[in-house]
């Protein structure tokens, strides 16, 4: 690379990533850390060393501060009421389950013991902070024609 490029850069450190190495800036300097155990390619190596200059420059200017972690940015899912999403593979298969045999086994009944007095409204606005925080606690998969629809 002879000048700075943004995608490559992020390429480079995605596949880094994907290899086991872990690319950061520390005091002003690139550091390289790689997992145990895992072979590392000469290749990614080498492309990590030639372009240390725009490694530093895309810490310093671009990347999240804090040394986070790089990973894929993820997209909220643009959906309506009456397309929905469609269901991943896992999901679907809990859904077949669901209508084979129930779901009783993904059921965790307990009973809480409470002792003094109990602020219901704390206890309730803690309980809908759960559920808004979780969006598969507010899913629902509607069925049509005895088939899966969409969440």
């Amino acid at each position: 690379m002879s000048e700075f490029n943004l995608d490559k850069i992020i390429q480079l450190l995605e596949s880094a990533h994907d290899q086991g190495i872990h690319v950061s800036l520390t005091d002003d300097e690139l550091a390289v850390r790689f997992q145990k155990g895992r072979k590392i390619e000469k290749k990614i190596l080498d492309e990590l060393k030639l372009n240390k200059p725009f490694l530093i420059h895309y810490f310093k200017t671009h990347a999240n501060k804090g040394n986070k972690p790089l990973g894929l940015r993820l997209q909220k899912a643009e959906r309506n009421e009456l397309n929905g999403m469609q269901l991943s593979f896992a999901q679907e298969r809990l859904w077949f389950i669901d209508q084979l045999e129930g779901s009783i086994q993904y059921h965790i009944p307990t009973i809480l013991n409470l002792k003094g007095n109990l602020n219901v409204e704390a206890l309730q606005y803690a309980i809908q902070q759960v559920i808004n925080r979780h969006e598969v606690l507010r899913t629902v998969i509607r069925e049509n024609e005895g088939r899966h629809g969409n969440i």
